[in-house]
């Protein structure tokens, strides 16, 4: 199944009347994974922003002419539903700082009845959590207490913790890996994997110049404003993964 295709479109930023990148052509199918590099200022952010179901509220950039479509919908309530979009400024609100990291999650969940047993299930499911989390037993911490790698980690969890309500089947993240140190990162890439092993056709979106997540099938690089496709291939520097693209590291304790 389909779940993003941009046809022939240009990237705009909307106050410039300005084309930042021209003439996209991108297709992201069920289970795809999907990473979108450049170097910084190409316009990365600018895209993602475009992307999201909630763009009337966005200034900054869109995208004209030719065709841009999720799952074939235009019901931008049934997109907000169905998308999970984590941007690179998700940091968590100053109004949030004094929570637990169990009520942060909990916050993502308010729709669905029983909230706690979902995340209680969901957690020991995906083991979203890194030793060190687990033995200074992070998720009854409260945030203000957190270093700013461990709050932006938290803050992807808020969003990824969607991720087994009906109908959600892509991940929008922008710049995931900014502020997180290695152990996270391997943990995040895990994460990701787990969740695609368990919903095969959940897709995701990765925003980030980083080549740290093994299972990318589809990569596209932003440069001379034009997007192009091109071969993917993991950087070792996180260490080896194993035939179905997780890190043979023991960083997943149950919680």
């Amino acid at each position: 199944m389909k779940i993003l295709e941009i046809n022939n479109s240009n990237l705009v930023i909307i106050n410039e009347h300005r084309v930042l990148i021209k003439n996209i052509n991108i297709t992201v199918n069920s289970g795809d994974t999907v990473l979108i590099s450049g170097i910084n200022g190409v316009g990365k952010s600018s895209l993602f922003k475009a992307l999201l179901p909630n763009n009337e509220d966005n200034i900054y950039s869109t995208l004209e002419n030719g065709s841009f479509s999720f799952f074939e919908s235009n019901n931008k309530k049934d997109l907000n539903q169905r998308i999970i979009d984590i941007s690179q400024e998700d940091f968590l609100s100053k109004p949030s700082l004094f929570l637990k990291v169990e009520d942060v999650l909990l916050y993502g969940l308010q729709s669905i009845k029983e909230p706690k047993v979902y995340l209680e299930k969901w957690i020991e499911k995906y083991r979203p959590f890194i030793k060190d989390d687990f033995d200074k037993k992070l998720i009854k911490k409260r945030i203000i207490s957190l270093s700013g790698g461990e709050k932006k980690y938290v803050a992807i969890l808020q969003g990824l913790v969607r991720s087994d309500l009906d109908g959600v089947s892509l991940a929008l993240l922008d710049e995931p890996i900014n502020n997180l140190d290695a152990k996270h990162i391997i943990q995040l890439s895990d994460l990701l994997r787990r969740i695609q092993y368990y919903n095969p056709d959940f897709a995701i979106i990765l925003i980030t110049h980083c080549h740290a997540f093994p299972y990318v099938n589809k990569a596209f690089e932003i440069k001379d404003n034009t997007l192009s496709e091109y071969k993917y291939e993991l950087h070792n520097c996180f260490g080896t993964t194993d035939k179905d693209g997780f890190y043979q590291i023991d960083m997943n304790p149950r919680i």
